[in-house]
This record gives structure tokens, sequence and C-alpha cells, in this order.
């Protein structure tokens, strides 16, 4: 799932996979710093800060830059920025799962795949909700793969193809 995840997420450019990757290992950096310092509120901010400036500069750079342009009466150029796929999603995911590591209701993830997967599962970002760690951790550590599980799948994967064409 996380090889499908990372083709899901290069497939939207290469580039924005990085910054997507980039903004993973530093959320499960500070998750287990967190964890491993008694949940400390210093790393819990600046997790929420970075992630919060990550999409504020992805996201709604250009957006403040013509509002200026338009208030102002100016003609500041706006810079070429790519936006990786669902890095909103990603943001407020992650920083429910700094949260979640700093209330205590769940412990960080010592697994950087385990976690990856958690961040970048590509069936959410398409249709959402946000899941919290707690309700996917289970699933994660104790994933089975059976092969009525996989012609279950596929036969819903194409009856839905077939309902979209």
């Amino acid at each position: 799932m996380l090889l499908f995840s990372l083709i899901f997420y290069a497939w939207g450019g290469v580039n924005g996979s990085f910054i997507i990757l980039i903004l993973c290992i530093i959320n499960y950096a500070c998750g287990l710093i967190m964890y491993k310092c008694s949940h400390n509120k210093k790393i819990l901010v600046l997790g929420i800060i970075i992630n919060v400036v990550s999409l504020g500069y992805f996201k709604y750079t250009n957006f403040f830059i013509h509002n200026l342009n338009r208030i102002l009466d100016r003609n500041i150029t706006t810079i070429s920025i790519i936006v990786p796929i669902g890095i909103s999603f990603l943001v407020f995911k992650a920083i429910s799962y700094l949260v979640d590591i700093y209330k205590g209701k769940v412990d960080a993830e010592k697994n950087i795949i385990d976690f990856m997967l958690f961040m970048l599962f590509f069936p959410q970002v398409l249709s959402g909700p946000i899941v919290r760690y707690i309700d996917m951790k289970f699933d994660i550590k104790s994933r089975t793969i059976c092969e009525e599980d996989i012609h279950f799948g596929l036969k819903r994967f194409i009856i839905g193809l077939a309902k979209y064409i």
C-alpha cells in the first residue's frame, strides 16, 4: 500500500512528492522526539508551526500576493510554486497525530514505514475524512492479505471504474 501511495503522489509530480516526503520525515521525527521527551510542548508547537507554514507557503502565497496587488494597486509578481497533492490533508493529519501524542492518546510510531503508510495512504486523500492514527494503527500493524479479499477488492474497483466511465 505504501508503494501505491508513493506512486499516487509521484503521479501528481515528483517535486511535490519530495516535499510530501520531507514533511512526513519531519513529523515522524517530531513525534518521536516529543514522545521521548515526555510530551514536550515546545516540540508540539514547533511541529505545528512547520506544518502550518508549509501549508501557508504552498497554498496561499500567491493568493496573498494577488490580494495585495488588488488592495495596494501594485504589480507584485506571483511566484511559481509546486503545490503537492493533498498538502492540506497531510498537514491536518500530521497536526492531529502530533496532538494525539502530546495528549498521550497514542504512542509515537517507531516504524517509519508504518508511519509513512498512515500519512500517505492514498485512498483517504481522495475521499477523506482525516483519520486519526489511533483509528488506523491496528489495521496497519495487523493487516492480513488473502486471495478472497483481493478478488473482492478488484471486483469492487472494476465495478466502480465502470460506473465512472
